[in-house]
């Protein structure tokens, strides 16, 4: 196998920097130089964020985390357990005038960065934030786990930590939208880039099942996401997928156009996870686009 190669660039700015920095008379080449210099550099960048950028910016993500878990339970008269540095929860409650008193700690040792492999979850950073967190979840310590950290890593560690619903073949990310008239459920918005259509199927029958029992809506309408109404557009994938919501235990509704989402023309809108996210993201932007615009 052809080992691969990867292609680093740098504004020059950059490179007189890693000259600068770096001196190392031992290189044999320019190419041992080099790969020597940017080995130093992303470890310089590194300590740099380190100190200038990811310490305030994880005092915000934690004091934000205190605040709704005060207000939680204030509100909802929940019982909320903060899992994460005992230490650092304390002291930046102590720093913003936080009371958590009423909120319990369990602690983890470590976190599982944004950049690292979601896998690692269940591997090398077992004793991380979220992985301590689900395990609570899956011991029956807690009723439902909230994080706003890795993504990749929270469907891993719903999947192998915390376990599927038994006939699940695979979780989805499920988001509710506001659209003109009732708020719309969409899934998968990410978890799963490429589907079967048994999966889409059963992502229907869950997001009826949740916006029934939880948002109480009366025999929800369940649409399959696709570039047209007409029971013959699509792929393979939809076309099979179509076949089968018609006969599922839901309100199939038939083939659902992107513009027909904001209009809340479903309470259940089913896609694919590649382009449920397309749809996600593409509905944020237009709403950041607008509100600028009334601005």
């Amino acid at each position: 196998m052809a080992k691969e190669k990867t292609a680093v660039y740098f504004q020059p700015e950059t490179m007189r920097k890693i000259e600068q920095e770096y001196k190392d008379d031992n290189c044999a080449s320019k190419t041992e130089f080099i790969e020597k210099a940017v080995t130093f550099y992303i470890g310089y960048l590194r300590q740099q964020q380190e100190v200038n950028y990811l310490s305030p910016m994880i005092t915000e993500t934690v004091k934000a985390q205190i605040k709704g878990s005060i207000d939680a339970q204030k509100d909802f008269g929940v019982d909320v357990t903060l899992v994460g540095d005992e230490e650092k929860i304390k002291k930046c409650a102590q720093e913003n005038g936080l009371d958590i008193t009423a909120l319990h700690i369990k602690h983890a040792d470590t976190v599982i960065e944004i950049c690292e492999e979601p896998t690692e979850v269940i591997k090398g950073k077992k004793d991380c934030s979220m992985a301590v967190g689900m395990k609570m979840l899956a011991d029956g310590e807690g009723d439902a786990f909230v994080s706003a950290g890795s993504t990749g890593a929270l469907v891993v560690g719903a999947t192998f930590i915390v376990k599927r619903i038994k006939g699940i073949k695979r979780p989805a990310l499920a988001t509710i939208l506001p659209t003109a008239t009732t708020p719309t459920m969409l899934l998968d918005s990410g978890a799963n880039a490429d589907c079967r259509p048994e999966m889409l199927t059963q992502f229907g029958i869950m997001g009826s099942a949740y916006m029934n029992k939880i948002l109480g809506v009366e025999s929800p309408r369940v649409g399959l996401a696709n570039i047209g109404a007409e029971e013959s557009k699509g792929r393979e994938l939809e076309l099979e997928t179509y076949k089968q919501l018609k006969n599922a235990p839901v309100n199939f509704v038939g083939n659902i156009e992107a513009r027909q989402l904001p209009m809340g023309d479903c309470d259940v809108c089913v896609a694919d996870g590649f382009c449920g996210n397309l749809m996600l993201k593409l509905y944020e932007g237009m709403a950041k686009f607008f509100s600028g615009e009334l601005k």
